[in-house]
C-alpha cells in the first residue's frame, strides 16, 4: 500500500467519525432551531423566512467560495475554517432568550450567519471528497458513511428530544435549549479537530476549467449535469412550498409535544437508517439516474398523504415513508452529482447549483406563505400549502426525470425489480434468508 493510498484511506475514517460528530450539532442544535424560534413567538411567516433565507444567503456565499478557492488553493482551509467560524455562532444563539427584544429577527440573522458559516465550505468539501473516494465505490461509501451519521443523528435527537420534553415538563424549556446548543457546539468543535486530521490530495484550480454562472445557465439545457440542475431546483422550490410549514403544523396546530415531535422525527431518521446503505449499493450496480427516477417518483405522495389524517400513528408513519424516499433521493443527486463532474469544474459546478437553489428555495417558501393564507373546504389553512406542493412535485418529476442519463456503465434492471429488491433487502436480513 502506497503512502497516498494509506493516508486516503485514513481520511475517509476520519471523514465518517467527523460526520458523527457533525451530527451532535444536528441532533442537539438544527433539528430544534425551528421548535426554539416558535418559543420565540415567531409566526408562519417568520418560520418560513428562517427556513429559506439562510439557505437563500447561503447559497450566494458559494460565489465567495470560488473566490477563496482559488486565493487560497486549498479545500481543507476553506472547510475547516468555515466549519469553526459555524461553531462560534451557536454561542450567540445561546444567549437569546435572554435578550427582551427583536428576538426573532435577531435569531433569524444568527441562523443565516450559522448557514452561511456551513454552507460556504459546499463547493470545496465536495470537491474534496470527490476526490478521495473511487468513483466505483461511492454509492456504497456514502451509503455506509449516511448509515452511520443517521444512527449518530437517530440516538442524539432521541435524547434531546426527551431532554428537551423533560425540561419542559419541570418549565425549564429555555435551559433546556441552552444545554442542547452548547453540546451542539461542542459536538461541531470535534468534528472540526478530525476535519483538521484529513489528507487534502493536489488541488490546483486552472484557468480552463473557469466559467462564469452566466455561462453556466447558457449551458444548462445542453448538458447532463444541468438538466439535473434544472430538475433539482424546480424540485427544491416545490419542496419548499410546504417543507417550512411541518414543524409549526405539528407543534401550534395538532399541539403535539415535544416527545410526540422526537418520536415522529425519529421514525423518518430510523427509516434513513435502513435504506441508505441499500439506497447506495444498487447505486453502484445499477446506475444514480435509476435510483433517483425511482425515488423522486415518490416524493408527491409523501406530502399527499398529509392531507388524509392529523392522526399522530398516521404521521409517523409519513415519516418512515419519507425517510425511505428522501434517502435514496438525497444519496442519489449527491452521488449524480459527482458522477457528472470532472474534478477541476466540480467545485464551481456545485457552487453555481447551490446559488440556484437558495434562489429557488426562498421562492418556494415564498409562495408557500401565500397559500396558506387560502383555505380550501375547511381544512387547515397549512393544507393549501400542502397540496400545492404535490402538484409542483409531480410535475416536474414528469416533465423532467426522463432527461437525465446515466454517466456510467451499469447493469440494467426494471423499476418495479429494483423497488421489490430494495423494500425486501431489510426483510430478508432479519429472516436470515
Amino acid at each position: 500500500m502506497s503512502e497516498q493510498t494509506d493516508k486516503i484511506k485514513k481520511s475517509l475514517s476520519y471523514s465518517i467519525v467527523d460526520g458523527v460528530f457533525f451530527t451532535v450539532m444536528l441532533g442537539c442544535g438544527e433539528r430544534f432551531f425551528i421548535p426554539f424560534a416558535l418559543m420565540l413567538g415567531a409566526n408562519y411567516f417568520e418560520i418560513g423566512l428562517t427556513v429559506s433565507l439562510p439557505i437563500l444567503v447561503g447559497s450566494l456565499s458559494q460565489f465567495v467560495s470560488l473566490h477563496l478557492l482559488e486565493k487560497v488553493s486549498s479545500r481543507k482551509k476553506i472547510v475547516t475554517r468555515g466549519v469553526f467560524l459555524q461553531a462560534l455562532t451557536l454561542l450567540p444563539m445561546m444567549l437569546l432568550y435572554f435578550i427582551s427584544d427583536h428576538q426573532v429577527p435577531l435569531f433569524i440573522f444568527l441562523y443565516i450567519l450559522y448557514f452561511v458559516s456551513g454552507h460556504i465550505i459546499s463547493p470545496a468539501w465536495n470537491s474534496w471528497m470527490g476526490d478521495l473516494v473511487d468513483l466505483q465505490s461511492r454509492g456504497s461509501y456514502f451509503g455506509r458513511r449516511n448509515k452511520i451519521m443517521e444512527t449518530s443523528t437517530l440516538i442524539t435527537f432521541v435524547l434531546a428530544g426527551s431532554f428537551l420534553h423533560l425540561m419542559k415538563g419541570k418549565g425549564n424549556e429555555t435551559l433546556g435549549f441552552l444545554v442542547l446548543f452548547a453540546i451542539a457546539l461542542i459536538g461541531r468543535l470535534i468534528s472540526h479537530h478530525f476535519l483538521n486530521k484529513k489528507y487534502e490530495p493536489y488541488f490546483e484550480v486552472k484557468s480552463e476549467s473557469k466559467f462564469t454562472f452566466i455561462q453556466f445557465l447558457q449551458k444548462i439545457t445542453t448538458t447532463n449535469f444541468g438538466h439535473f440542475v434544472f430538475f433539482s431546483v424546480l424540485m427544491n422550490f416545490s419542496f419548499y412550498v410546504s417543507a417550512p410549514y411541518f414543524t409549526p403544523y405539528m407543534l401550534q396546530d395538532l399541539h403535539f409535544s415535544y416527545f410526540q415531535y422526537m418520536i415522529i422525527n425519529a421514525c423518518s431518521m430510523g427509516s434513513r437508517l435502513i435504506f441508505m446503505p441499500i439506497w447506495g449499493r444498487y447505486s453502484d450496480r445499477y446506475g444514480t439516474r435509476k435510483i433517483l427516477i425511482l425515488s423522486a417518483s415518490f416524493l408527491p405522495l409523501t406530502v399527499l398523504l398529509w392531507l388524509f389524517s392529523n392522526n399522530f400513528y398516521f404521521i409517523a408513519f409519513l415519516h418512515v415513508m419519507a425517510g425511505f424516499v428522501w434517502s435514496g433521493f438525497e444519496l442519489s443527486s449527491f452521488t449524480f452529482i459527482l458522477d457528472s463532474t470532472s474534478s477541476e469544474k466540480r467545485a464551481r459546478c456545485v457552487a453555481y447549483y447551490n446559488v440556484l437553489n437558495g434562489i429557488f428555495i426562498l421562492l418556494g417558501s415564498l409562495l408557500g406563505s401565500l397559500l396558506i393564507k387560502f383555505q380550501i373546504f375547511h381544512a387547515p389553512f397549512v393544507f393549501t400549502a400542502f397540496f400545492g406542493s404535490f402538484i409542483l412535485r409531480t410535475l416536474f418529476a414528469a416533465i423532467f426525470l426522463p432527461q437525465l442519463k446515466e454517466v456510467r456503465k451499469v447493469d440494467p434492471i426494471s423499476y418495479p425489480k429494483l423497488f421489490t429488491y430494495i423494500i425486501l433487502r431489510p426483510l430478508k436480513k432479519v429472516s436470515g434468508f
